[in-house]
Order: structure tokens, then C-alpha cells, then sequence
């Protein structure tokens, strides 16, 4: 399996979470809780970072 094939996994799963509130896709935070672990980060705010500074980036995942 591939990163690409992986990330289109995730993006077919369906969000569980009550849509009131909810301000990112939930591919976009287990895209980046993923990415997180594969790096072996220890902050949490790291993913969050990333995120920010990639919000008009290339990353599909992040924007809507």
C-alpha cells in the first residue's frame, strides 16, 4: 500500500461526529494524527502547525 492509496482510504471514511461545530474534515485530523505518528512526534501541536502553515498547500485534505 502507498501514502496515496492510504490518504484515499481515510477521505472515504464517514465522519461520525455531530456536523454542528465541526471545523475540519476527519480525514484531514487522522491524516495528520497519521503523519504525526509516522514522524514520531511527542507535541501534539505539531500536526496542528503543519496544518496551519499547508492551509493553501498542496494537501487535498485539509481545505473544506
Amino acid at each position: 500500500m502507498d501514502a496515496s492509496s492510504l490518504l484515499e482510504a481515510i477521505a472515504g471514511l464517514e465522519d461520525p461526529r455531530d456536523p454542528r461545530g465541526v471545523g475540519h474534515r476527519v480525514s484531514a485530523v487522522l491524516g495528520l494524527v497519521l503523519l504525526g505518528v509516522l514522524a514520531r512526534i511527542r507535541e501534539m501541536g505539531v500536526p496542528g502547525r503543519w496544518a496551519k502553515r499547508e492551509a493553501d498547500g498542496p494537501w487535498p485534505y485539509g481545505q473544506g
